[in-house]
């Protein structure tokens, strides 16, 4: 990606764009694999903050609940 650019996850339920979100947030850890958010190595990074401060997430809210959409965005700066 470069500066300023915006992506989105899309996909079916259950295709983990919820999951890898938060991954990319240090709210979970991943099982396996590696995820680089600016090269911080969200394994590794033991202040989390620095990842979180850098990344913007907005989720939206449909049908009463929690969900990963189209509204979805991580905002690289």
């Amino acid at each position: 990606m470069k500066r300023g650019e915006i992506f989105a996850f899309l996909g079916p339920n259950g295709a983990g764009k919820t999951t890898t979100v938060e991954i990319l947030e240090c709210l979970r850890p991943p099982t396996s694999g590696e995820a680089m958010v600016l090269g911080y190595d969200v394994r590794k990074e033991k202040d989390k903050s620095e990842i979180r401060k850098r990344i913007g997430v907005h989720p939206c809210l449909s049908m009463g609940r929690y969900m990963m959409a189209l509204d979805t965005r991580i905002i690289i700066d």
